[in-house]
């Protein structure tokens, strides 16, 4: 699909606290997980928007890549303080 000459228009908007700095969707597309600046990760419900538990805030600094393991059950950090952090999304 070539999208190059047609407008795009916002079909979700999910409010975030802080700047983002990156941000995924799961394999299955039911999530939408983001890292921001103050090295927080959140987890949101692709469908309904919601936050999916309690952010996740063990980085020291901000993080700067996510990514979903193939399956969908965990979930890999990177941060700006030098360490990668990786969660079970399903607890």
């Amino acid at each position: 699909m070539d999208i190059s000459r047609q407008r795009l228009d916002v079909v979700h908007e999910i409010a975030h606290n802080k700047y983002i700095n990156c941000m995924e969707y799961s394999p299955q597309g039911t999530l939408i997980a983001s890292g921001d600046i103050d090295g927080a990760v959140r987890v949101f419900d692709a469908t309904s928007k919601e936050l999916v538990g309690k952010p996740y805030s063990n980085h020291g600094r901000g993080v700067k890549c996510i990514k979903f393991s193939p399956d969908g059950k965990s979930l890999i950090s990177g941060s700006e303080d030098l360490h990668m952090h990786v969660c079970d999304v399903e607890t």
